[in-house]
């Protein structure tokens, strides 16, 4: 013979998963929601509703956008630039790398308005990391670089001289 057990009802699921007892009249006096009416019930649900499936903020710009304006940053820092406004195109260039730290045109260019503007370390440091990030180093630096270098009052450090460097160091040597 097959022993039938008793299926406990919602209203006793409920009150074991809440900790409450429905035949507590104390509890029910407290929890109680007779004021609600059918229209306060749904009210709530819309407001509620509302807040869980509003649209997730944005992310951000997309790594294609972030290129566009990056490119946007160095037309207007190439602009300064030409304007002699050197202080603005350094600030272009920067907002640019800020947003595409690989690209070794803004360095470049960040570079020449560092180096017009007499900061030749700044310049060396922008036209070192410009040529680390070019196309593996023959001893050609990228464009503009060769010339900021050599306007540079310390003759030590030249563009193929920094190439044959980190060739060296490169191999271990």
């Amino acid at each position: 013979m097959v022993e039938l057990t008793a299926v406990p009802s919602p209203v006793q699921r409920i009150a074991k998963a809440f900790g409450v007892d429905p035949l507590d009249n104390g509890q029910a006096g407290a929890l109680s929601i007779e004021s609600a009416t059918l229209e306060t019930v749904f009210d709530q649900f819309l407001e509620v509703k509302d807040r869980v499936s509003a649209p997730p903020e944005p992310a951000g710009p997309t790594a294609e956008e972030k290129a566009e304006m990056a490119e946007g940053l160095k037309q207007k820092g190439n602009s300064f630039l030409s304007e002699e406004d050197y202080d603005e195109a350094v600030e272009s260039y920067t907002k640019a790398i800020e947003l595409n730290p690989t690209n070794p045109v803004y360095y470049s260019n960040r570079a020449t308005a560092h180096s017009h503007n007499g900061n030749h370390s700044l310049a060396i440091d922008d036209a070192e990391k410009a040529i680390e990030l070019s196309i593996p180093c023959e001893g050609i630096p990228p464009p503009r670089v060769g010339p900021i270098l050599n306007d540079v009052p310390d003759q030590t450090l030249k563009a193929a001289g920094f190439c044959q460097q980190r060739t060296l160091l490169s191999r271990g040597l």
